[in-house]
């Protein structure tokens, strides 16, 4: 890193606030920050977060007036453990993905805005697609005053109303007759208009939820999308923003990167040990990509010394992005291996730790997958992200985990004066050192080229392998982007891009030929494919 500071980062904006605003209830919307925010309204205590995979308000109502006021965040990414370490070095006692596992990222990374909303609001709503019903089910819950009122559904003209009990939930059922499935083949994207009205019929609040007409169930050994058997062509994602640091805001960012790698033939992500951005669901959304998420657990023993936090992130991660048709499935963490000999004694709190979240997860993400982890089959979860050889059969679905060997191309010496963000290049300097006094600066660009397409080649030979394995429902090839140095040793050039998401050696129509929906085969004898062990 060129910069590396732990500590406190202050941010203080005068703002106004009109009078009509003071009938109602004042909210602080800070859409991401890393890792404990603390907020003062006019040198008062305002409230604290802390937690870094969703947004998060405060009510500051009583803390406001009408005319300037001024706000102030406090945001601290010191960790709990009050180690201080090095960059790529983590504490079990700490939370730690992919988010913030090259570096302890801090401050705010998405907008902080004001939002007014009268008494009584909307504080959440569900809607659940039953595309062979033909409907949908909206569940919604009412915050603040208790209210006579009623909840009011318009799904493309359809209207339906509910009374609002007196826990201030309810569910309401709406029809959407013929309706056009999501898939990541054909995206279409629906809007949901709930409204909440006063005693008089008033609108009182109302929300916009967009959502897709899409099913995800399982069936045997299957994965079902709309009720058909669907293979996942899918590449890891491992927050790795070298110019950045933390995950850019900009949708066209987003939209760019994924419709190339839907050109590459990729219909999945993975999100190692980390929740995307709402930028970034709704750019799936769009464009058609079926996203895994995972809380902040990048190995095992970082899952259980923070449980307690793990169950409230988990929450506010299905309650933030549920709505969202690309949201496919969600992960307790990576890689739980090994558990009952790394804790011992302790191992049987991890297992109950486990299914806690599992059962914790069903009760809020009813269109969607939960998985205890991703690398090691372990119970509860509906589907199993493991390592694939010449898989045998198994009692469920099952993804390849992190499918590729891991080969990498080599180093792109080249890519050095690209690096203008928070990461310093010392790999690629380290390398073009050795290059030059080797002799190979001349014959280099043509050894990085050919090696970039013989990885390519290993591509493609993976991913026909995977294919040939029947009751296997698809793969994660890892990895998407290079992966830069500091983390876990020196860099890794396995990804599908560079750092840049640029095309390592290929157009993505040429990958397109070999991962894909449907692909040509040959017929190859099994134990020809062997040889890969």
């Amino acid at each position: 890193l060129y910069h590396n500071y732990e500590g406190w980062g202050w941010y203080r904006r005068i703002v106004n606030i009109p009078d009509e605003w003071m009938r109602g209830r004042i909210w602080l919307v800070i859409g991401g920050a890393a890792e404990t925010t603390k907020a003062f309204i006019n040198g008062k205590d305002a409230g604290n977060h802390y937690g870094f995979s969703t947004p998060f308000r405060f009510d500051i109502t009583k803390a406001v007036h009408s005319g300037q006021n001024e706000i102030v965040l406090a945001v601290s990414n010191l960790p709990k453990s009050k180690q201080i370490l090095p960059p790529g070095k983590h504490h079990y006692e700490d939370p730690t993905g992919c988010f913030n596992y090259l570096a302890r990222w801090g401050g705010i990374y998405r907008s902080v805005f004001l939002e007014s909303t009268a008494s009584t609001w909307i504080q959440d709503c569900y809607v659940i697609p039953r595309p062979l019903d033909e409907r949908i089910e909206v569940k919604f819950e009412i915050g603040g005053e208790k209210t006579n009122g009623r909840i009011q559904v318009d799904v493309e003209g359809t209207v339906e109303e509910i009374s609002v009990d007196n826990n201030g939930t309810g569910t309401l059922s709406v029809s959407l007759p013929n309706p056009r499935l999501w898939s990541p083949e054909d995206p279409a994207l629906y809007n949901a208009f709930i409204r909440l009205l006063g005693e008089k019929g008033n609108k009182v609040d109302e929300r916009c939820v967009s959502f897709g007409m899409r099913e995800i169930s399982i069936k045997g050994n299957h994965i079902l999308l709309n009720g058909q058997p669907y293979y996942f062509n899918g590449y890891g994602d491992d927050c790795f923003e070298v110019l950045s640091g933390f995950p850019p805001t900009d949708k066209e960012i987003y939209r760019e990167r994924l419709l190339m790698m839907k050109a590459c033939g990729f219909n999945a992500v993975r999100h190692h040990s980390w929740v995307p951005t709402q930028e970034y669901f709704e750019v799936a959304d769009e464009v058609g990509m079926l996203i895994q998420a995972e809380l902040p657990a990048v190995y095992a023993g970082f899952f259980l010394p923070n449980l307690h936090f793990f169950q409230q992130e988990l929450i506010n991660v299905l309650k933030t992005h549920c709505n969202h048709p690309s949201f496919f499935a969600i992960a307790m963490g990576n890689e739980f291996y090994g558990t009952m000999q790394n804790y011992l004694s302790r191992g049987i709190d991890f297992d109950r730790g486990i299914e806690k979240l599992y059962h914790l997860a069903k009760q809020h993400f009813q269109t969607g997958l939960v998985m205890s982890n991703s690398g090691a089959r372990f119970y509860p979860s509906d589907i199993d992200i493991i390592p694939v050889g010449i898989v045998s059969p198994l009692d469920k679905p099952v993804i390849a985990h992190e499918m590729g060997g891991y080969g990498c191309s080599l180093p792109d010496i080249y890519s050095r004066d690209k690096f203008t963000g928070a990461v310093r290049p010392t790999w690629p300097e380290t390398k073009l050192e050795w290059v030059l006094k080797s002799g190979w600066k001349g014959l280099y660009h043509d050894i990085l080229k050919n090696s970039q397409k013989l990885l390519q080649l290993c591509r493609k030979f993976g991913m026909e392998r995977a294919r040939m394995q029947t009751n296997c429902s698809g793969y994660y090839w890892w990895l998407g982007t290079d992966f830069p140095a500091g983390a876990e040793g020196d860099a890794w050039y396995e990804g599908i891009v560079d750092s840049f998401w640029k095309p390592k050696g290929f157009k993505p129509d040429e990958m397109c030929r070999f991962n894909n929906r449907t692909v040509l085969f040959t017929d190859v004898p099994m134990a020809y494919m062997n040889i890969w062990d």
